[in-house]
């Protein structure tokens, strides 16, 4: 299957264009090289908006994991993925999805008698 480049206007093959599930074909309107030309040079032209776009969204895992885990919601709910995170920062040698649900409900019920205990 063949599609035309609306910016080279080159017949390639249907691999060569990105995927689009918004478009009629499921396809980019443009080719995987021009597509890149033209990223690049908006990129180029907005560096600014590409720095702060960097910062805020290119996160390493452990460093999403610890906005979550410092956030008030996740600390007063006890939500699985805080407890994991409070499990993982133990035992370096763990991984979140090692954790097992059993292991996340004795932790949660631990965290809740030590809270009850500190208010009383």
């Amino acid at each position: 299957m063949t599609k035309k480049c609306f910016k080279c206007g080159v017949i390639k093959d249907i691999t060569m264009y990105f995927i689009d599930r918004n478009s009629k074909s499921g396809r980019r309107g443009d080719c995987k090289p021009c597509n890149i030309k033209s990223t690049n040079k908006w990129r180029k032209a907005n560096i600014g908006k590409v720095r702060k776009r960097e910062r805020t969204y290119k996160k390493s895992p452990v460093q999403k994991l610890r906005s979550k885990r410092l956030s008030a919601k996740n600390r007063d709910d006890l939500s699985d993925m805080y407890i994991r995170s409070l499990i993982v920062k133990k035992d370096k040698n763990l991984k979140s999805s090692d954790v097992s649900d059993e292991l996340v409900e004795l932790w949660r019920l631990n965290l809740k008698l030590k809270r009850l205990l500190r208010k009383n």
